[in-house]
C-alpha cells in the first residue's frame, strides 16, 4: 500500500525538478533519483512495521481464515485507519497536486515565452518545439497517473474512514464494500497500461 503510493511521489517529484528545475535535475539527476526511490522504500517499510503487529490470522467462520486487524482499544481502529488515510492518501495527494500545479505553471510560462521568442525571432527554434511536445507528453502521463491514483484510491479510504467512525452506518457487507476494496488494487493494474500507452 505505503510502496505504490511513495513511487508515484518520487516519480512526481522527479517530474517537478525536471521541468521546473532542470538544470539541478540535469546535475543531480542519477544521485537524486536513487535517493528517492531509497527513500519511498525505507519509507513505506517503515510505516509498515505497525502492521506486524495490528494484523493476524483470524476464524471468521468455521475453518475459514482471514487476515484482521484486531485492537485493544475500542478507538485503535479509528487512530490506524486515520493515519493510514492521512500518510497513504491525503498528504501524497497535497505533494502530487503541488507538484503538477508547480509543473503546468513552469510549462505554460516556459511555452509562453518560447512562442513570444519565436515571434520575434526569425524561426530559428524549430529543436525547442520537440522538447517542449516530448516534456507535455511526460507531463500528461503523470497528470493521468495521480488521476487514476485519486480516483481508485478516495472511495476506499472514504469508505474505511466511514466503517471506523460510524460503524452502525456503514456499508461494510455488500456490493459496496468489495467494490471499493477492488477499485484501491486496480490502481496498481492501471499504472503499467498508463506507462504503456505513453512510451
Amino acid at each position: 500500500m505505503f510502496a505504490s503510493t511513495y513511487m508515484i511521489v518520487a516519480m512526481t517529484i522527479d517530474r517537478y525538478h525536471a521541468v521546473c528545475k532542470p538544470m539541478v535535475s540535469f546535475l543531480k539527476g542519477s544521485f537524486r533519483r536513487y535517493v528517492s526511490i531509497c527513500a519511498s522504500w525505507l519509507i513505506s517499510l517503515a510505516f509498515s512495521i505497525p502492521q506486524l503487529f495490528i494484523f493476524s490470522l483470524q476464524e471468521v467462520e468455521d475453518k475459514l481464515y482471514d487476515c484482521w486487524a484486531s485492537f485493544i482499544e475500542p478507538w485503535g481502529s479509528r487512530i490506524y485507519i486515520s493515519w493510514m488515510t492521512l500518510s497513504v492518501f491525503v498528504i501524497p495527494v497535497v505533494i502530487l497536486l503541488y507538484c503538477q500545479i508547480k509543473i503546468c505553471t513552469g510549462i505554460y510560462f516556459n511555452m509562453k515565452r518560447k512562442a513570444l521568442q519565436a515571434s520575434t525571432s526569425d524561426g530559428r527554434n524549430g529543436a525547442n518545439k520537440g522538447v517542449s511536445s516530448a516534456m507535455l507528453k511526460t507531463v500528461k502521463m503523470t497528470f493521468v497517473i495521480i488521476m487514476a491514483y485519486s480516483i481508485c484510491w478516495s472511495p476506499f479510504f472514504v469508505v474505511q474512514l466511514w466503517s471506523a467512525w460510524s460503524p452502525s452506518t456503514a456499508p461494510i457487507n455488500g456490493p459496496v464494500f468489495v467494490l471499493t476494496m477492488l477499485l484501491a488494487s486496480l490502481n496498481s493494474c492501471t499504472n503499467p497500461w498508463i506507462y504503456l500507452y505513453y512510451s
